[in-house]
């Protein structure tokens, strides 16, 4: 049952390119951080340890990290049912 499930939400980035007036971010998309796919790797298999199997990719706009595809790959790989 989905709804049960333990969602892991990654946040692989702070950065984005549009400036919304009704981002729930708010002004946090001035930080501008970009999480490395070795930080989100080892978050992701710690995760895993703790029974999470469902994974949503967060952050203000997470497309912008150019490593996102590789992160799903990574996900599915390690065992996450579920990529949002």
């Amino acid at each position: 049952m989905a709804v049960m499930e333990k969602r892991k939400h990654l946040r692989v980035t702070s950065m984005c390119n549009n400036i919304c007036k009704f981002c729930l971010a708010g002004d946090k998309w001035k930080e501008e951080f970009m999480r490395c796919l070795g930080d989100l790797k080892k978050e992701l298999l710690d995760s895993l340890k703790l029974g999470f199997r469902r994974l949503v990719l967060s952050g203000v706009e997470p497309t912008i990290n150019k490593e996102l595809p590789k992160i799903v790959k990574f996900a599915k790989n390690a065992g996450y049912t579920k990529v949002q």
